[in-house]
């Protein structure tokens, strides 16, 4: 999960440096909350997508 920067003023796009940089293999992604509310739905959704894909690979 990438969190954007909460420096204002500041304006780097660190889920697109995830994607291209960090994160790797069949089935890769990045979920980016957009605040800080939404920082826990999107750990669920990020958790539950993971899972999904994992339990769906084996069958």
């Amino acid at each position: 999960m990438a969190i954007p920067s909460t420096i204002p003023g500041e304006k780097r796009d660190i889920a697109d440096y995830f994607a291209r940089n960090v994160i790797g293999g069949i089935g890769s992604f990045v979920i980016s909350p957009i605040g800080k509310a939404d920082y826990a739905s999107a750990l669920r959704r990020k958790l539950v997508l993971e899972i999904g894909m994992a339990v769906s690979s084996r069958w």
